[in-house]
């Protein structure tokens, strides 16, 4: 199966049996494993349209949607994460009346973001400067930017890793095709950082791409890229947690986005759903607009990464964010550490980009 996912033009909504479906952001998943972080548009008997972060729409057919994504469509798209053998899935879920939901979903009492200049004094982390922002990165092809990046330093490592979501080198992010891990050691020859918290760009370096793995030993996508810079200069590499996050544990998603936020970094929730693998988050603002935070951190109070995020869904009032938990994001970098440390080294002349 072509893991590409087409781009059509949309067709006109005077067509009769057209079905319009309720619109937000959710990760949708092909059934070779591509995915792109879209919103719902229209559903066509053998297609559906889907309408990217950057607004452009995407037409994508039926056949090459995952059983999931079919089943979601099937029920209205009513959404949310479900936690099974396979990790977290959407399922359908019949719409619930609000008073019903718990004072934690509902939209009154709130607790706001955490802007950059009060994070040190609010109930939050300290943030430091080059340790999470806009990725900029120098490929054959000219500048390239899409999602959020972080920096982390591995054990036994001499230079920070900078890390985020392998689902941003496609459409998702704006390019023609779909991007795998290999290809991205031809494709990025430099990486810099649009820093969120000095609002100052950090100039990009040499970048090694990070042979890792699509999935972990237990089967579970890994929605991972990481690059291993050649300098940490000006970078402030983050640990990575010695643990996942457990149910009801308060977290904090790094991310600038779009919408109302301004120049608010911590984004507070609690974890609603949490396996080995995967874990859910349930966001206090209800209203928070999470596009553009594929690739982004999520940290405890300690400053600790404990996640990587990869999707979005909003039902009823809740905003809720899907992502990858620290123990498996450890195990693709080791696991990626081990395979470069056993390859040969090759000959400069054929390993030298510039």
């Amino acid at each position: 199966m072509n893991k590409r996912m087409r781009i059509g033009a949309v067709l006109s909504a005077v067509l009769l049996g057209m079905i319009v479906m309720p619109a937000f952001a959710r990760t949708w998943t092909s059934k070779s494993g591509a995915t792109i972080e879209a919103e719902l548009v229209e559903t066509k008997p053998d297609k559906v349209i889907l309408k990217k972060e950057n607004g452009e729409l995407v037409t994508i057919l039926k056949t090459q949607l995952s059983k999931a994504d079919i089943l979601f469509i099937q029920q209205g798209g009513k959404s949310r994460l479900s936690q099974g053998k396979e990790g977290f899935k959407d399922v359908a879920e019949p719409a619930r009346p609000a008073a019903k939901e718990p004072a934690a979903l509902t939209t009154a009492g709130k607790e706001p973001a955490v802007s950059k200049s009060a994070a040190a004094a609010a109930d939050g982390p300290v943030l430091k400067k080059g340790f999470v922002g806009s990725p900029q990165f120098d490929t054959p092809d000219g500048p390239f930017s899409a999602g959020t990046a972080f920096v982390v330093r591995l054990d036994k490592s001499p230079t920070p890793v900078i890390v985020t979501a392998q689902h941003i080198f496609g459409s998702a992010g704006g390019l023609e095709k779909e991007l795998t891990n290999p290809d991205l050691a031809k494709f990025v020859r430099k990486v810099g950082l649009a820093d969120f918290v000095s609002g100052k760009p950090i100039a990009g370096v040499k970048a090694d791409s990070m042979p890792v793995a699509s999935t972990d030993d237990a089967a579970h996508p890994v929605d991972v890229a990481a690059f291993r810079l050649s300098s940490g200069a000006r970078f402030a590499p983050a640990v990575l947690a010695a643990r996942n996050p457990e149910t009801n544990e308060v977290i904090w998603l790094v991310a600038s986005l779009q919408g109302d936020q301004g120049e608010e970094l911590l984004h507070r929730g609690k974890v609603a759903e949490a396996s080995k693998a995967r874990f859910r988050c349930e966001f206090d603002n209800g209203n928070v607009n999470l596009r553009g935070a594929s690739g982004a951190p999520y940290i405890n109070a300690k400053g600790e990464v404990v996640g990587l995020h990869t999707g979005s869904f909003k039902e009823l009032g809740s905003v809720a964010g899907s992502a990858l938990s620290v123990e498996v994001i450890r195990w693709a970098l080791g696991e990626a550490v081990k395979e470069t440390e056993a390859k040969p080294e090759e000959p400069a002349a054929t390993a030298t980009w510039e």
